[in-house]
């Protein structure tokens, strides 16, 4: 981990997405959470540096099993906006540059 300082997020930030998957829809559940957090990113103020929700807080918001957290979080960590520290969590390490993909994703449902 490098020398900044991070800095956690209020642990019920997770609890006031209102966001909602929806498992009858075509698009892959860990596709659709991985646009909620990148639109949560973008527009919640995140700060580089900042924590991300822990997997089972996510889990448990979203009704969801950890491995679809996981493949949703592998995703952010993959586009570079994202890091993760074994016991630590999981760091903001760039913003997205728009929520566009998200977007993309609901006019479809």
């Amino acid at each position: 981990m490098s020398d900044a300082v991070v800095k956690p997020r209020s642990p019920s930030i997770v609890d006031q997405w209102h966001d909602h998957i929806q498992v009858s829809s075509p698009i892959p559940c860990h596709a659709q959470l991985q646009g909620i957090l990148e639109l949560h990113l973008y527009a919640d103020g995140y700060r580089i540096g900042d924590l991300l929700p822990s997997e089972m807080q996510l889990a448990s918001r979203f009704n969801l099993s950890r491995a679809t957290v996981r493949r949703a979080v592998d995703a952010l960590v993959a586009a570079g906006l994202v890091r993760r520290h074994r016991g630590v969590r999981t760091v903001l390490i760039r913003q997205p540059s728009s929520p566009g993909r998200l977007d993309g994703l609901m006019q479809s449902f």
